[in-house]
């Protein structure tokens, strides 16, 4: 579904494998310590226990669930289906042996480190190498920004809306599967088509990053006309496999309800911006990104950010202002961040890496000064990246 990473001529596959380990290692030791072994109840939690019992119940049918849910009760924005089908293949695989409680824990586990995994996948791309890409994905999985970012860790795994922090997760994948598009090479419908649904299928607030996202790759290289009548081809078709949970959405809109709490401001931004100074290093990061950018591919991860800031503001000062809050921009904005994310790795692994060759550093080295950087100026604000679960804050 999505191209493979070449290493460098001088990188191995360990330079690939090991810095993800040590992600993972990382995420594992969280989640241990934030989040346990037993079914977390309280926030969002309980009801996607709900609704993955639910699916496993009654079956996929959405009807067989609950009409009104179906068509058009008011949680149908907040949560589609594809989180609760996800738990309930993976209950199914396990026989039983998982229990719903359980099956939903596994999910809460992996939704927190989705994240990084991606991020790190799509760096690693752009980057040719692992090491130069850990920064990056280290605070595509810690960032919580709570409340301007609700895919965060504290709103994705805290909170429990999980099926926003995995579709939020699943945008990375997006951007890698249409790299060699933007190079040139064929539409890779195969790993397009499917990714664009899983998006719409498991939080609707992600769905205009992957529109954004496969508009500049369309847009990215000679013969756009043509690209974009494939680019809008590819979504008919997604669209076309989501239609059994979109259309009776649609249908009933008026019954829905808005997917965010409050509107977002200027202050609100500005406030941002006060508590958590590192997002003043990513925005400059990812205006160098711009810069340092040469392929079409890369050129796409530099210029995403500033896509989806237009969307945003293209949301709040028109589509809001007309009365239509189904998608608003405090939950778009999502997408900005994680693209912020993406493009400020992808600048800062290129500068860490010639940092390592002026210095003579070992890559691992560089990497690490990179983490250490963002860790160090995270911490002087307030929960910006969530290191480690506060007490009193893990599961119990």
């Amino acid at each position: 579904m999505m191209p493979p990473v070449t290493p460098r001529a001088s990188g191995s596959r360990s330079a690939i494998l090991v810095p993800l380990l040590l992600l993972l290692a990382y995420a594992t030791l969280f989640a241990a310590a934030a989040l346990g072994r037993s079914p977390i109840a309280f926030d969002d939690h309980p009801g996607q226990i709900y609704r993955l019992w639910l699916v496993t119940t009654a079956g996929p049918a959405p009807w067989a669930w609950n009409w009104g849910w179906w068509a058009g009760y008011p949680e149908l924005q907040f949560y589609p289906p594809a989180v609760a089908y996800a738990g309930a293949l993976l209950h199914g695989a396990t026989l039983g042996a998982l229990g719903i409680g359980a099956t939903h824990q596994v999910l809460v586990w992996l939704a927190y480190a989705a994240p990084g995994v991606t991020a790190y996948l799509l760096l690693a791309r752009a980057l040719g190498g692992g090491w130069l890409a850990l920064p990056g994905a280290f605070v595509a999985l810690t960032l919580s920004l709570w409340p301007t970012l609700t895919s965060g860790v504290e709103g994705g795994v805290h909170v429990g809306m999980v099926p926003a922090r995995l579709g939020w997760a699943l945008l990375p994948l997006l951007v890698a599967a249409l790299a060699r598009w933007s190079d040139g090479c064929p539409f890779p419908a195969r790993g397009v088509v499917p990714l664009a649904a899983l998006v719409a299928l498991t939080h609707p607030a992600h769905l205009p990053a992957a529109i954004v996202i496969v508009a500049l790759a369309a847009l990215a290289t000679a013969g756009r006309w043509q690209r974009a009548a494939t680019a809008l081809g590819g979504l008919a078709l997604a669209a076309l496999v989501t239609a059994f949970w979109t259309v009776p959405l649609l249908a009933r809109l008026d019954n829905a309800r808005a997917l965010a709490w409050g509107e977002l401001t200027m202050a609100s931004l500005r406030d941002t911006i006060l508590l958590h100074p590192l997002s003043l290093a990513l925005f400059a990061l990812a205006v160098a990104a711009l810069v340092v950018a040469r392929s079409a591919a890369e050129r796409t991860v530099a210029v995403l950010p500033w896509a989806m800031a237009a969307v945003v503001a293209l949301d709040v000062a028109v589509v809001e202002r007309a009365g239509l809050r189904w998608l608003p921009a405090a939950r778009v904005l999502d997408g900005f961040w994680l693209a912020l994310v993406h493009a400020a790795g992808f600048a800062a692994g290129r500068f860490l890496g010639r940092l390592a060759a002026r210095l003579a550093l070992p890559e691992p080295a560089a990497a690490l000064v990179g983490v250490a950087t963002a860790v160090a100026i995270s911490l002087a604000g307030q929960d910006t990246l969530t290191l480690w679960p506060r007490p009193g804050a893990a599961t119990a």
